[in-house]
């Protein structure tokens, strides 16, 4: 894994645990990659309640964050929220190199059942036994692509659309990390 060390956050954060033991059972998912495809993940989910009921889903980044405003992901969330609060599951958004950092460090998405998280997030499941260490980030090999279509789609518009974010980067805590351990 690449860390980024030289650079620090724009925001220390102070160890965070979330606790799920109000859900009954211990079914833990992960997912990754929406890339914004929000409605068909809710759908996906709907659809397979049997499985996804009583459960937390924590989607590995690359949420797809970031490439619009914040009022569009609010609406498409907040109907997912309703069918997510009918099956007492959460979805739990780690960043990728897809997503705009600053819905993480900001905790930016704060629902009931879905929320962004900072890094050095712990998440524990299935009555403790469980800690999850969140750390978000990665290198986007499609980094080069990403800022010539966002110069091209800037190039003449008053209100920029970012569709790379600097701070992509893993960052290497190594005072956090002491603290949870």
């Amino acid at each position: 894994m690449i860390f980024q060390k030289h650079r620090k956050p724009k925001k220390i954060t102070t160890m965070t645990i979330y606790n799920f033991k109000h859900i009954s059972g211990d079914k833990t998912f992960f997912m990754g990659d929406m890339h914004g495809n929000f409605k068909s993940a809710a759908y996906y989910i709907k659809q397979h309640q049997n499985i996804f009921t009583n459960s937390i889903i924590i989607s590995l980044g690359d949420c797809g964050l970031g490439f619009e405003k914040y009022n569009y992901y609010m609406e498409i969330l907040w109907k997912a929220n309703k069918t997510l609060q009918k099956l007492n599951t959460y979805i739990i958004m780690i960043r990728g190199n897809h997503d705009d950092p600053d819905y993480f460090i900001n905790q930016k998405i704060q629902l009931s059942n879905i929320f962004t998280i900072p890094d050095y997030t712990v998440i524990q499941t299935n009555n403790n036994k469980n800690n999850i260490l969140c750390i978000g980030g990665a290198l986007s090999t499609d980094k080069d692509e990403r800022l010539k279509e966002e110069d091209r789609i800037n190039k003449h518009r008053t209100c920029k659309r970012k569709l790379y974010w600097d701070n992509e980067l893993p960052i290497l805590n190594v005072t956090e990390i002491n603290n949870i351990v």
